[in-house]
């Protein structure tokens, strides 16, 4: 009686006889389910979802498992008050997914990737969820364009006195030290 020199050439399930004096064992045949060999060392995780997050809006990271082999993928968010963020997971159809999450409030979360069961490097790691800041009650200056702040990214005040920015908006009617400056363009 001779024993198999390797195993099956994929994954699935099998049956496997037992036979003594041409007989089966009690019990055989035998059923043996084999998975495709994986290894959660080789995923990997990147973008900006791992780095921050803000409350009530989507973080997204992508998590590459294309060299690990065949396994479930888990991703599990949670807060350090046990508050669970909104995971969604879409499959590319290349061995990578794209995560996106929503934590509903402020706070740190804990974000676990597990493959096959297994941690992946780098995980269980921690992320700081900021809270959302609401910005409708907030109106530009007097004589300011609407949508004009934020978009100066820099300027300088010239030889008489004038805000010099780089956007090109109307930054209404100013007054420094030395004076009224008044409805200045920006180029």
């Amino acid at each position: 009686m001779g024993l198999p020199s390797e195993g099956p050439g994929r994954a699935g399930d099998y049956n496997i006889n037992i036979l003594f004096a041409g007989a089966h064992v009690p019990g055989s045949p035998f059923r043996a389910p084999v998975r495709a060999p994986f290894d959660a060392s080789k995923v990997t995780c990147s973008g900006p979802g791992l780095e921050g997050a803000t409350a009530g809006q989507p973080g997204h990271f992508r998590v590459d498992c294309s060299r690990a082999g065949t396994a479930e993928l888990t991703i599990g968010i949670a807060s350090e008050a046990g508050a669970r963020a909104e995971v969604r997971v879409e499959d590319n159809g290349d061995g990578t997914y794209t995560i996106a999450y929503t934590p509903l409030s402020p706070g740190v979360y804990t974000i676990t990737v597990e493959y096959g069961g297994q941690p992946v490097p780098h995980f269980p790691s921690k992320v700081r969820v900021e809270p959302a800041v609401d910005t409708a009650g907030v109106k530009p200056p007097f004589g300011a364009t609407p949508g004009c702040l934020g978009g100066v990214s820099g300027g300088a005040v010239g030889s008489r006195g004038a805000w010099r920015g780089v956007s090109g908006c109307t930054l209404g009617s100013w007054s420094t030290p030395w004076g009224a400056i008044g409805s200045q363009g920006v180029p």
